[in-house]
């Protein structure tokens, strides 16, 4: 359907209000993560997210401190596990919020104090607008068709995925990377058509582990170290990818001298929107939650914005906030 170019340039008009009126300062969806958000200006409606990481790296925690920020803001969220159960899921919460680390609560062995913690938490995590799916058909033409269900039944406003290279199609394709092409492609016309943000892990190559330079940062990854298919990079609108120096060098410092212990970069590789930059967080193996690497701060927000309560229908109703 062939649409007006004023009516798609009011649109933008509107959008860029609500991006002035927001508490965040942006329209998309807030990651909850101070840096990151400044970065990319959250997660936009119908863009296709990509996190890249080799294992150990943090991927599926990174995805899990994403989705807890958002319900947390009562925003609505489908998460998609290919590879953990919804239990482990759900316990791998309970440790990223709790701060208990992992292994104890398979253990069940816990002080009282950390049993109450767990108790006390639990029910508030009963409250949130969380949707699990560990069992589906992960063909991605069948997983695409569910996903239009799941959003129609729940109203979520996001979607994660972990992760992208565990799909399969049910057309017989000559190769993987093929088969890896067509998964990307889909997902981005699914996160198109629902107008929601999708976001999907990835596994990268090992070619990350055999890079031998000899320099601090030889094994940070790069977007041409994305697993079996070059059109992750092409389809993707956001490529963020994780590192974690201290885990690599073995080393509680950097070639400068700086403390790395609990580092983790977010290398934003490609950001259509915005600009491409490498954010500092903190990351705890023990829980997996991903935090803001300096203690957050929230700005002061504009003084005497307008409240914006009318559509716009002409250019003469747009005003600066200022």
């Amino acid at each position: 359907m062939t649409i007006n170019f004023n009516d798609i340039l009011q649109e933008s008009l509107l959008s860029i209000q609500n991006a002035s009126n927001s508490p965040y300062g942006f329209v998309g969806l807030p990651s909850g993560l101070k840096d990151l958000d400044k970065a990319i200006c959250g997660f936009d409606n119908s863009d296709l997210i990509v996190v890249g990481a080799r294992p150990a790296m943090g991927k599926t925690g990174f995805l899990l401190t994403l989705a807890i920020n958002m319900v947390e803001r009562e925003i609505p969220v489908l998460f998609y596990s290919l590879e953990m159960s919804n239990l482990q899921i759900v316990n791998r919460m309970l440790s990223n919020i709790t701060g208990i680390e992992g292994n104890k609560l398979s253990s069940g062995r816990m002080s009282e104090e950390e049993w109450e913690n767990i108790i006390k938490v639990g029910k508030e995590m009963g409250k949130f607008p969380l949707y699990l799916t560990d069992k589906c058909d992960w063909k991605i033409e069948n997983f695409c068709k569910k996903v239009r269900e799941d959003v129609e039944e729940t109203g979520a406003k996001i979607i994660f995925i972990d992760y992208l290279q565990l799909f399969s199609t049910r057309e017989r394709l000559q190769n993987r990377y093929e088969e890896v092409a067509l998964c990307t492609r889909e997902l981005k016309l699914l996160a198109r058509e629902l107008n929601l943000p999708v976001i999907v892990a990835s596994q990268l190559n090992r070619n990350v582990e055999n890079r031998t330079t000899g320099i601090f940062r030889e094994k940070m990854p790069q977007m041409f170290d994305l697993r079996d298919s070059g059109t992750i990079c092409d389809d993707a609108n956001v490529v963020m990818l994780l590192y974690r120096p201290e885990y690599y060098t073995r080393s509680s410092e950097d070639e400068n001298g700086n403390d790395i212990r609990g580092l983790a970069e977010v290398i934003i590789a490609k950001n259509h929107m915005g600009r491409e930059d490498t954010i500092r967080l903190k990351f705890s193996p023990e829980t997996g939650k991903f935090e803001d690497w300096e203690p957050y701060e929230p700005e002061i927000p504009f003084l005497n914005r307008p409240n914006y309560e009318e559509t716009l229908d002409n250019f003469d109703s747009l005003s600066s906030p200022f």
